[in-house]
């Protein structure tokens, strides 16, 4: 429960802090920009809802080596599935953009490419939660992680009110988020010997 209020608090506090500072202009663009992510994502989502319950069988069949297997090929292909798919649209977002909407907010295509970097950096995560929730023993990691994740509202808060673009808790976001892949990788790394 902590981990998922941790996660809905970082992406509802990085929407308020980009309300606050930049207006309704600023969120429609973030919502844009979310949504042609989202469209994307369904992809690899596709592919690690296949993946999940092989990586608890073999986890539940106390394989630790094929289950470490897995997670890394998994998070490979996961990975390359969405760079093979975002990469012409991050090349031609402004294309995307202009095709889909009559009149494109500002910014939307560099938050769109922001958050594509984001989803990748979460992609290769992916797996290594579904790993670390196998194991059942989450408290610490659920405790780490999510407030680890807490800290991109303070930070990117005081970023901005030191003047910092409004593109600041975008960027922000993504950097915990890798920090956060670095954590798990730590975690199954002292859980799984990976």
């Amino acid at each position: 429960m902590f981990g998922t209020i941790a996660w809905l608090l970082k992406d509802q506090g990085v929407n308020i802090l980009m309300n606050l500072f930049g207006g309704p202009v600023v969120n429609a663009a973030r919502g844009i920009s979310c949504q042609v992510t989202g469209a994307i994502q369904n992809l690899t989502n596709g592919f690690q809802s296949a993946v999940n319950p092989q990586l608890t069988k073999r986890y539940a069949a106390e394989d630790t080596y094929a289950t470490c297997r897995l997670l890394c090929k998994s998070s490979k292909i996961s990975y390359f599935l969405l760079f093979l798919i975002v990469l012409p649209v991050m090349l031609e977002i402004n294309f995307v953009l202009d095709l889909w909407l009559v009149e494109v907010p500002p910014m939307s295509s560099l938050f769109t490419r922001i958050i594509i970097v984001e989803s990748l950096f979460n992609t290769l995560g992916s797996p290594m939660i579904t790993v670390l929730m196998a194991t059942g023993n989450i408290r610490w990691y659920q405790i780490v992680v999510g407030t680890l994740l807490l800290f991109n509202i303070p930070i990117a808060y005081l970023l901005l009110k030191c003047g910092y673009p409004i593109v600041t808790p975008l960027v922000v976001s993504a950097i915990f988020i890798l920090l956060g892949n670095a954590v798990r990788f730590l975690f199954c790394r002292k859980q799984l010997d990976l």
